[in-house]
């Protein structure tokens, strides 16, 4: 298969029997992501689809540190919290095969935990109410470590169904429930179940550290934790959401009902079951829904489905820039609808204060908020440059961009708010007088 490379300032890397999107609309996308490497240094993998096949797949930047080997669709990301969508669909199949309820005590399938275990429920550690506390994470953490710290509790967070705390112990707690009901490895039934029903075919569960191998794309901190460490490809995680929503794994009902319900997390948009967030219409019916995930340090993820659309987006990165995926997405979004996009003037900043500091990169983000032909100005991205200060403890520049974004979004009191509480962190009473 010949691949097709264009170099402008970075390799990026397409498949083009893979490229069915329009021609105009490839070279918008093609420049948003170039442009997304040379101002904010993404790194990563970006992948269009519908229900039927991929109509987009790109790669731009490096596998390691050392640039010197470019990406290719057979590199590995940790996709980060998008993993909990396998243990929760492992549950749910034994509870559609009739092997277990919601509402079964862990104790019945697991006498050796501790008492608490008599108290949690199977709909507990589905989401996150158990009183599970989070993983205390160490270097080189094993599955035995993790075991030692579930065994070593004696009192949970809160009374199981009282509370909300979003934590990994619960997914390992469905790992002990699968390999319990089964007798089967977790690994094993969910390569029978899930990801050779798919065509997975890339995609690595490691049972050991010395599973992790030269296809795993760097800065990634490595674990071999059942149920958490899964590394895979955009293909592969594309692959993933079409099976799913072809009702494969288990019937698409069973899905959908379990989006609506939590009350605990104080996020109304949050799926009550690890499925991320969805979005339905005034009807009730799901327009789209969105997962992303981050392992630290520097691997983001995020899968979007769109389900008028019919459209899945895919983006996997390792360059430890969060809301990159949610604003290529965003873009694509845009360019998928009218063909064209605008690059968002907050992009650069962050490279450019690094590489020089403060006053030049500020300079460049005025001249590119003025540039409105070419550049979007976003409230929400200016705003976030400025809590990116204040968390650098650079409170003075922080509050040169807030008043940048009064100045341009004067009606907004999200601003004021944001302005007010740098204001408060630097302590200038005369001007939160004023304010």
């Amino acid at each position: 298969m010949k691949i097709l490379k264009i170099t402008l300032l970075c390799l990026i890397v397409s498949t083009p029997c893979l490229a069915l999107v329009e021609k105009d609309k490839k070279a918008e996308i093609d420049r948003l992501i170039l442009t997304a490497n040379a101002l904010t240094e993404f790194n990563g993998s970006v992948l269009i689809g519908n229900s039927k096949e991929v109509l987009y797949y790109e790669r731009v930047g490096y596998r390691d540190l050392k640039k010197t080997e470019a990406l290719t669709d057979k590199h590995l990301f940790n996709p980060g919290s998008i993993t909990k969508e396998f243990t929760t669909l492992a549950i749910m199949k034994l509870v559609d095969d009739g092997k277990l309820n919601y509402q079964d005590k862990l104790a019945s399938y697991l006498p050796t935990l501790p008492k608490w275990a008599q108290k949690v429920t199977v709909q507990h550690v589905m989401t996150h109410t158990s009183g599970l506390p989070r993983i205390n994470w160490i270097v080189g953490i094993e599955s035995s470590d993790v075991h030692q710290q579930l065994m070593a509790i004696k009192k949970l967070a809160f009374k199981p169904g009282e509370g909300f705390l979003y934590g990994n112990l619960n997914l390992v707690m469905r790992v002990y429930l699968v390999e319990a009901i089964t007798e089967m490895s977790y690994q094993d039934y969910l390569k029978q179940e899930i990801i050779d029903i798919a065509n997975m075919h890339d995609t690595v569960q490691p049972v050991g550290m010395e599973m992790l191998n030269s296809k795993m794309v760097y800065r990634e901190g490595p674990n071999a934790l059942k149920g958490i460490a899964l590394y895979t490809t955009p293909l592969d995680l594309y692959k993933f959401e079409k099976t799913l929503w072809q009702g494969k794994f288990i019937p698409i009902y069973l899905i959908k009902e379990s989006l609506a319900g939590d009350v605990l997390s104080g996020n109304s948009d949050r799926a009550h079951f690890d499925f991320g967030r969805f979005y339905p219409n005034n009807e009730g019916k799901l327009i789209y829904w969105e997962h992303d995930g981050s392992a630290n340090p520097m691997h983001h993820s995020l899968k979007f489905h769109d389900f008028e659309k019919d459209l899945i987006i895919i983006v996997m990165s390792s360059d430890g820039n969060k809301q990159t995926p949610f604003a290529l997405k965003t873009k694509i979004l845009d360019v998928m609808e009218t063909g064209k996009t605008l690059i968002p003037a907050s992009w650069g900043f962050k490279k450019e204060y690094k590489e020089r500091g403060f006053e030049p990169s500020f300079q460049n983000l005025t001249k590119r908020i003025v540039k409105s032909l070419h550049f979007e100005l976003s409230e929400d991205a200016i705003n976030r440059l400025g809590y990116w200060l204040i968390q650098k403890q650079e409170n003075s520049q922080a509050e040169s961009i807030f008043q940048l974004n009064i100045k341009h979004f004067p009606s907004s009191v999200n601003v004021y708010d944001s302005y007010g509480e740098v204001l408060i962190e630097v302590k200038n009473i005369y001007k939160l007088s004023k304010f």
